[in-house]
């Protein structure tokens, strides 16, 4: 039961659902983006509230399950259940919380469940821990009764929950940037970054560039590194090393003073201050395993990743 000084709370995560289904939370509710990182007390229960955006990362019903929550509600609008519902099992054996879901019913759709954070006895013995697991299609009101003194119990002897992590471990979840194979459009309005969204403003952009390293030639100072394509730099463009903008050409198979095309792609180096751009005539493309196959004459030599 959730008394009625709380239901002020229930609205705001409800909308808050509303708002993320349909992608247009209002300027003056962005609040409402965290509000599953509160905890709803009642007189006898500590309550989180995570809505389906959240049930796919670990990571809310972990931060839900620090900040007290017993038990974690999650309303939910979404198909494709199966591997959903075994992750909400798992969130409530991982932070020792009970877990109950709320999903319409369809087709692929439904499966309302509920979970208790209770998955051995005192003996070790293994026990289902599912306490109410609805069909996809049947319609109806389905009632989980969760056993708190039991499951109070149980999280005040085991070692799951909050008992045993190593959170100096864990430093890395708090990086906000993202490689492939994980962008996404539309990552940013979330507060996430990645390498591939500070160059936007760069690929697709037509430039000339002097050519002063031609297809055939090598590399003024290490004489070993032959260059198959033409290479050259953007006049009044300086780059993090101070120089000016160096660029890969792609797609001009003889040697040339100049060149005027579109820039495809950006050689990012984790181990370098430099960045080299990737230049084709308009119109022509090229994928990025080609990409790195015509660069990797000097790429080798550094821990290089290309994004376009």
């Amino acid at each position: 039961m959730i008394r009625e000084a709380n239901r002020n709370d229930l609205d705001k995560v409800l909308r808050l659902y509303l708002y993320l289904h349909e992608d247009s939370i209002p300027e003056d509710n962005k609040h409402l983006q965290n509000t599953w990182n509160n905890i709803i007390d009642d007189t006898n229960h500590h309550l989180g509230i995570m809505i389906c955006y959240d049930r796919e990362y670990p990571e809310s019903a972990r931060v839900l399950m620090l900040k007290g929550a017993e038990v974690i509600l999650v309303p939910n609008d979404c198909g494709s259940m199966q591997p959903r519902i075994r992750a909400l099992s798992t969130r409530a054996y991982e932070n020792m919380v009970a877990v109950a879901m709320a999903n319409p019913n369809g087709e692929n759709a439904g499966c309302s469940c509920a979970y208790s954070p209770i998955c051995w006895d005192r003996n070790g013995k293994c026990v289902d821990n599912t306490i109410l697991l609805a069909d996809d299609k049947t319609e109806g009101i389905f009632y989980a009764e969760f056993d708190m003194e039991a499951i109070r119990e149980y999280r005040s002897r085991e070692m799951l929950g909050n008992t045993f992590r190593k959170p100096d471990a864990y430093g890395e979840l708090l990086q906000k940037e993202i490689k492939e194979p994980f962008i996404r459009d539309g990552q940013n309005k979330w507060g996430l970054s990645s390498e591939a969204e500070k160059y936007n403003s760069v690929i697709g952009r037509t430039v000339t560039v002097t050519v002063d390293r031609p297809l055939g030639s090598y590399h003024p100072k290490h004489k070993d590194i032959y260059y198959p394509i033409n290479y050259g730099y953007i006049e009044g463009i300086i780059a993090q090393d101070g120089e000016e903008q160096d660029v890969y050409i792609l797609g001009v198979d003889k040697p040339v003073d100049r060149f005027t095309g579109r820039i495809i792609a950006v050689v990012h180096r984790n181990d370098d201050v430099e960045e080299k751009w990737v230049a084709a005539p308009e119109n022509m493309t090229f994928t990025k395993e080609e990409i790195v196959k015509q660069v990797e004459f000097q790429e080798q030599y550094f821990d290089s990743e290309v994004f376009r």
